[in-house]
């Protein structure tokens, strides 16, 4: 059977550029400029679907340079494609576009030496429920900080009130617990963080606090500290450990009236990480 035979009837071929332009994705063929020190400083649009030019006034930015068409992009932006190109190797990254406040995934797979095709994906309503769901949570967390903070402060109450010693010291150890989780929660409140935690500033603001509980003391507490993010479960569950150790540190290890010195070391090592108090 010969090809005529095989052919729809009816049929009529369509350029491939026919195919991209029913995608909502933007795609295009760019070609880059060098300078005479080889690093790329614009770039050509070949090729590009109809997605990809309504963002720069339609067919007529076909065969114009990128600077020509936006000159207020950074000159970093052309420094990246340069490392894509030098790469060699499909990347992908996001982008945000401040003059259309859009957010794309951007996937960059380079052809040749200075040809590179691009596909743009809007995600500017994924991004914008991150955002929201982010503002949620950082209030969650407020929330929370405060809810913790109004219940320590009805324990030191009931501690205050309070004539028996022994019933004092186990209130005023539960305020030091919950004061160490509500730090947490004021960190992420502070940062905007989501589920990770500087344990380094975290130990700081713990450190601080127990220092100012123990001011009457001749006790110095120091802290050395590599910056470290962990998860925020991981922080509450180490803090109410160094909060428990440096407390019976506080308690035991120097008589009334001591001079003396605890120190907390966060540090980095092969296998992980070493806390030590």
């Amino acid at each position: 059977m010969d090809s005529s035979e095989a052919t729809p009837s009816g049929y009529t071929p369509r350029p491939i550029e026919a195919l991209f332009d029913v995608l909502r994705e933007g795609v295009a063929l760019c070609q880059v400029i060098r300078d005479e020190n080889d690093q790329v400083v614009d770039y050509w649009i070949r090729q590009a679907n109809s997605a990809f030019l309504r963002g720069l006034g339609g067919k007529k930015a076909l065969g114009q340079r990128m600077r020509e068409l936006r000159p207020d992009v950074s000159a970093r932006w052309y420094e990246m494609w340069g490392h894509i190109l030098a790469a060699g190797h499909p990347t992908r990254f996001e982008y945000h576009d401040p003059r259309a406040n859009r957010w794309y995934d951007v996937h960059c797979t380079p052809l040749s030496r200075d040809e590179v095709v691009m596909l743009y994906v809007d995600v500017t309503h994924r991004k914008q429920v991150e955002a929201h769901l982010a503002h949620l949570l950082n209030e969650l967390n407020h929330r929370v900080k405060n809810n913790l903070s109004m219940v320590a402060s009805m324990l030191a109450m009931q501690a205050r009130a309070s004539e028996q010693p022994e019933v004092k010291r186990e209130l005023q150890q539960a305020i030091d617990r919950i004061q160490s989780i509500s730090e947490v929660h004021t960190i992420l409140y502070k940062t905007g963080a989501v589920e990770t935690v500087r344990f380094d500033s975290y130990l700081s603001e713990l450190c601080g606090r127990l220092s100012e509980a123990s001011a009457d003391r001749q006790i110095n507490i120091e802290l050395q500290a590599a910056p470290l993010e962990i998860g925020s479960d991981q922080a509450v569950q180490m803090g109410i450990v160094v909060n428990e150790l440096i407390t019976n540190a506080l308690k035991y290890a120097y008589p009334a009236g001591a001079e003396g010195r605890i120190r907390v070391r966060l540090e980095s090592t092969d296998g992980g990480v070493m806390l030590a108090v």
